[in-house]
C-alpha cells in the first residue's frame, strides 16, 4: 500500500485548477486544502491507474460511491467550512505467467527430441490448476498463463520414462538437486510469476552380446569335446572374456556392457578338436580370417547377438598292416 502515491486537483467551477495536492501512501492518507474560498469544486484525482505496479484499479469511490470517473463533485465551502471528501480505490492484483524450462543431461544428442514432459501447477490446495507438456522435438519451455497471485507447486510427470533405454538418476529444480520431481514454493505476485527450470540427467543402460556357437563338419558323438574363448575387445583393450563349452551350452552372453563400440574375437578354435582340421570360420554367415565380428555397437540397453560357425574336416589317417611269417 505504502508505494502508492496519488495526486488531488481541486478545480473551481469554471474549469481551473486551483490547487494541486499530493498524497503519498508511505508517509500519510490525508491531505487538505487549505484557504480555499467559498464556491462549489470539483476534486479531481490522478494517477490511481497506474498508482501500483502489478495491480488494475477495478472502481473508485467518492464517498463511499461507486464513480465513473475519479472525481469528486459539487463540493461546497461555504461560511469558513468544508466537507471531507473520501477517495476510495479498488485493486486488483494482476495474474501472472510461470514459465518451465526443460534440460536433460546424459542422453545422447540424437535422442534427445524424444523426450515428452508434463507438468502439473498445483495450488496450495494440491490441487491441479494447469497441465502443460514439454515435446522436446518442439520446444524446450512451457508457461502456464494467467495465474492467479498466490503459492504453487510444479510437479513433473513421466521423467522416468521419458528416454527408452534409459535411466533417470536425478532431477534437479533451479540447480538443486531434489528427492522428488516438484518444486515448491512458487509464488506469482503483481502480475509476475518466476521462470522454473527443470533438468533431468540420465544414464544410458548397458545392453548384452550373445555369442551363439556352431560347427559343422565334426561327428555327432565329437562336437561336445569342443571349448571355444571369446574377448570381448573395445579400442584395443579386453573387456570381458567368456568361454562356451559345447558339452554345457552353445551359446554365451556378455552382459552389463556399457554403451560403445565392440568386437568380439574368438581365440584360435584349430585345436578345440583332436583329429579335424579347421578349415573356415563365418562371423554371422561371413567368412571371417581373423575370428572376430565388425563393430558391434551397444546403445540404449539393446541386446544383440551374433553366431561363429567354425567347419571342420576329419583327418585322413593311415592304416598299417604287418605280416608274420611262420613255417
Amino acid at each position: 500500500v505504502e508505494e502508492g502515491i496519488f495526486t488531488f486537483q481541486l478545480v473551481d467551477a469554471d474549469g481551473k485548477v486551483v490547487q494541486e495536492k499530493t498524497i503519498d501512501m508511505s508517509k500519510e492518507t490525508s491531505v487538505t486544502f487549505e484557504g480555499v474560498a467559498p464556491g462549489i469544486y470539483s476534486i479531481v484525482e490522478e494517477g490511481a491507474t497506474d498508482a501500483y505496479k502489478g495491480y488494475t484499479l477495478t472502481d473508485v469511490q467518492v464517498g463511499g460511491e461507486a464513480v465513473s470517473n475519479p472525481v469528486a463533485e459539487d463540493v461546497t465551502v461555504s461560511r469558513g467550512e468544508g466537507p471531507t471528501v473520501a477517495f476510495t480505490n479498488v485493486y486488483e492484483e494482476n495474474a501472472g505467467d510461470i514459465t518451465v524450462t526443460k534440460g536433460v543431461q546424459g542422453v545422447n544428442e540424437g535422442d534427445v527430441e524424444e523426450g515428452i514432459f508434463t507438468f502439473q501447477l498445483l495450488n496450495g490446495d494440491e490441487e491441479v490448476v494447469q497441465e502443460k507438456t514439454i515435446d522436446m522435438s518442439k520446444g524446450t519451455s512451457v508457461t502456464f498463463e494467467d495465474v492467479a497471485p498466490g503459492t504453487y507447486s510444479i510437479v513433473e510427470e513421466g521423467a522416468d520414462g521419458a528416454y527408452k533405454g534409459y535411466t533417470l538418476t536425478e532431477v534437479q529444480v533451479g540447480g538443486e538437486a531434489v528427492s522428488n520431481p516438484i518444486a515448491e514454493d512458487v509464488k506469482v505476485s503483481r502480475g509476475e510469476g518466476p521462470t522454473v527450470a527443470f533438468t533431468n540427467v540420465y544414464e544410458e543402460n548397458a545392453g548384452d552380446i550373445t555369442v551363439n556357437k556352431e560347427v559343422t563338419g565334426v561327428n555327432e558323438d565329437d562336437v561336445k569335446e569342443g571349448v571355444f574363448t571369446y574377448n570381448l575387445v573395445s579400442d584395443g583393450e579386453v573387456i570381458q572374456t567368456k568361454e562356451i563349452d559345447m558339452s554345457k551350452e552353445t551359446s554365451v552372453t556378455f552382459a552389463d556392457v556399457e554403451p560403445g563400440t565392440y568386437t568380439i574375437v574368438e581365440l584360435d578354435p584349430s585345436g578345440a578338436y583332436t583329429g579335424y582340421a579347421l578349415t573356415g570360420v563365418q562371423v554371422n554367415g561371413e567368412a571371417s580370417e581373423t575370428f572376430s565380428t565388425g563393430d558391434l555397437i551397444v546403445s540404449r540397453g539393446n541386446s544383440q547377438g551374433v553366431t561363429f560357425t567354425n567347419a571342420y574336416s576329419e583327418n585322413v589317417g593311415s592304416i598299417t598292416v604287418t605280416k608274420d611269417w611262420s613255417e
